[in-house]
């Protein structure tokens, strides 16, 4: 028993050691979102890009960022925007993110939602921040107000804790698509995903008809005509996925 003992205390002790290396990464990789940009702002495009003033320290890789509205707030904006910049330090970065949205253009002044910038290392969130990003009227300024940055905590359910193989790609809806929780079985109520929208793409099924994703934190099946390469500063178009997966 002595002995059983012993060696738990040791695992735990391991274990522990083991963690160091990533805490000490979360705290070399940071960012901060000062602002946003033009000083006028308008939501007339659909999708709509909208420029983040970002400062960053991300040393050894390229910072992978990964913008996701999680709060439209009548904008009708939605979806995930991904970009990369250089390793090492940026006091002025302005990476671009595009939205799709909904909401009959142009939206209306005053408008404001909410997104959460993520930061990848080697594909592994890191940092994270959330933003609200607001505009008074035609005359401007974008406003960028920091809720919230730190290291990055995954939420208990939610896709950060499914198990997301290497073969992966990020793809883009071309279509809007709906969904099916199995190939062939549409969901009830119907969901569909807008085109302009992005997902991790896992594989295709046995008939080469659908594609395998991860959407709103579960796997799900959609047409594959609906999807195609996302050409944004992170995939560069990378082929999706033909392994067929279940």
């Amino acid at each position: 028993m002595l002995q059983r003992a012993i060696f738990a205390v040791v695992l735990v002790l391991l274990l522990s050691l083991a963690q160091l290396p990533s805490i000490a990464q979360a705290q070399a990789h940071t960012f901060t979102v000062t602002g946003a940009f033009p000083s006028g702002c308008s939501i007339s495009n659909n999708p709509e890009t909208f420029f983040f003033n970002i400062s960053y320290s991300w040393p050894g890789a390229p910072l992978e960022l990964e913008a996701t509205v999680i709060d439209a707030n009548g904008t009708g904006l939605s979806g995930t925007s991904s970009t990369s910049l250089p390793a090492g330090s940026g006091l002025g970065a302005t990476p671009g993110f595009s939205f799709p949205t909904t909401a009959t253009l142009p939206v209306p002044y005053p408008w404001a939602f909410t997104v959460r910038v993520v930061g990848l290392l080697n594909g592994v969130p890191t940092w994270t921040a959330d933003v609200r990003i607001s505009c008074p009227d035609a005359a401007g300024p974008y406003a960028a107000v920091q809720l919230s940055n730190g290291p990055y905590v995954a939420v208990a359910g939610c896709d950060v804790l499914l198990p997301i193989p290497a073969t992966a790609v990020g793809g883009a809806f071309v279509a809007d698509a709906p969904v099916y929780w199995a190939p062939g079985e549409l969901t009830s109520p119907l969901v569909t995903i807008p085109a302009g929208n992005t997902a991790r793409v896992i594989g295709q099924d046995d008939a080469g008809e659908f594609y395998k994703i991860i959407w709103v934190c579960d796997y799900v099946w959609v047409p594959k005509a609906t999807m195609g390469p996302n050409y944004d500063n992170v995939w560069h178009g990378a082929p999706l996925p033909t392994g067929v997966v279940k």
